[in-house]
């Protein structure tokens, strides 16, 4: 190992502008993406990235391919292509618990795997509030399962979740900087962590169909508030609302649609499964950049009609997209001022004489950790960098590193911190305790699977 790198005034400063960062994040003085274009000012001003270097995380692949993939979720939505899939899993389903969650909790998973989990999941939320009204089941035990399997499926490949996507962006940027002799970083192919994904998915559906009655709890929240209100504004009883509810749904007026709506309804759903399939041939068969390929299926989902550009904008999570934007040159930063190397150095003296796995568990365990209190895009720039540099001094694959760390911040099932966890704790009046519980066991296994899938495919 080379000579103890000195603490200089841009890592001073450098670490001092991540400090501030955690607590704004941990503090939520102010909305995250606030806290991160305040930081990219920061590093502006102090001089930590060059001027014309600090908004380039806009224009960066990353950002463009997140834009894409939720115009593309907003069609596919619009064309009523999650309508059919909704039906299917009804149909599938049943009415039992154990019945019905393996086939919610594989759908919902399958589609976060090519769009927004957020997305995934509000999706599926008024689906399990008819499951539980109709079946009885208590919301508890559908919504954080639910929730869960999101989570998961973002796992499964390249575009699941905003880490794995900025992830290629950021082995391109440490290229730049490597030591002479050590070979380039290649960047990871669409489906490179697919049987990593599907591996934890089905950990996860079988631990919540198994444990789910021990783990979860049993409380109706969401139908009986609904109801209460529907009750109180309108006057109408829960029990009158779903009579009328299910003899709307059984009336053969139910499915009328005119000829001609229909017939533009049928050419939309089409066209929104044909632009899908298109940007995914154009990624799996062709050399074509991510953000284009994706980009090409969303411009033409807008421009055959299947949603409108207005439509479109609306969208679009602009806090994401900021977010996103602005933390890209926190990374930057971290390696050009020396902050990764200088962590890393001390990082390693504490862990260098562990064996390879042992060290690439503690920076799983460390983005888990980090991932709880800042945003997966956050933990991901911050420790993707000091993940390679780690494995270069202990002779270990940077690019399983790098993944490591990536996939390990969607470990996010301790505390209701994660977007997902966040919508479906008010939806379903869960507790901190519920998520500890439930989700203490499910962190665990994420880990013991991780780790060995990883070497399985990539050592």
């Amino acid at each position: 190992m080379e000579g103890t790198p000195v603490l200089t005034t841009e890592i001073g400063l450098m670490l001092a502008v991540l400090t501030l960062l955690v607590v704004l994040f941990i503090t939520e003085w102010v909305r995250i993406d606030v806290a991160a274009m305040s930081v990219m000012t920061l590093l502006g001003i102090l001089n930590l990235v060059p001027p014309e270097k600090l908004f380039l995380g806009f224009s960066s692949n990353a950002v463009i391919a997140v834009i894409a993939i939720m115009i593309i979720g907003a069609g596919l939505d619009k064309a009523g292509v999650m309508s059919k899939v909704v039906n299917i899993i009804l149909h599938l389903g049943g009415t039992t618990e154990k019945n019905i969650l393996p086939v919610v909790l594989g759908t919902v998973a399958g589609i976060s795997g090519f769009m927004q989990n957020i997305g995934a999941a509000a999706l599926f939320v008024p689906v399990l509030k008819r499951i539980a009204v109709r079946t009885d089941i208590p919301i508890t035990r559908l919504l954080m399962p639910m929730g869960f399997s999101a989570i998961l499926g973002g796992t499964m490949t390249m575009v699941g979740c905003s880490s794995l996507i900025i992830l290629n962006d950021l082995l391109l940027n440490a290229n730049a900087s490597l030591p002479q002799g050590v070979a380039a970083i290649q960047p990871f192919s669409l489906f490179a962590p697919l049987p990593i994904g599907l591996t934890l998915i089905f950990v996860g559906i079988t631990y919540f169909t198994l444990a789910g009655q021990w783990v979860l709890p049993t409380r109706m929240h969401f139908a009986v508030e609904h109801d209460d209100y529907f009750h109180k504004r309108y006057a109408v009883t829960p029990e009158t609302l779903h009579l009328a509810e299910q003899r709307v749904e059984d009336s053969p007026c139910h499915q009328f649609i005119p000829d001609a709506e229909q017939s533009e309804h049928s050419h939309h759903f089409w066209a929104a499964l044909g632009f899908l399939a298109l940007a995914l041939v154009l990624i799996i068969c062709t050399n074509i950049q991510l953000s284009l390929a994706l980009f090409i299926g969303a411009m033409g989902m807008i421009i055959s009609g299947v949603i409108s550009v207005e439509e479109a904008y609306k969208r679009i999570s602009w806090q994401t997209i900021f977010l996103l934007g602005s933390l890209i040159p926190l990374g930057t930063a971290v390696q050009s001022t020396g902050t990764a190397d200088w962590v890393a150095y001390y990082v390693v003296s504490c862990i260098g004489d562990m064996p390879l796995w042992m060290i690439q568990t503690v920076l799983a365990i460390l983005a888990t950790c980090f991932t709880l209190v800042m945003s997966n895009v956050g933990t991901t720039i911050l420790l993707v960098p000091l993940a390679i540099t780690i494995a270069i001094q202990t002779n270990a694959n940077p690019a399983l590193f790098a993944l490591t760390v990536a996939l390990a911040t969607s470990n996010t099932f301790l505390l209701p911190t994660h977007q997902v966890n966040a919508l479906l704790m008010e939806l379903g009046g869960y507790r901190v305790k519920d998520y500890i519980r439930a989700g203490g066991v499910m962190t665990v296994l994420f880990l013991v699977v991780l780790i060995p899938m990883l070497n399985l495919m990539f050592a």
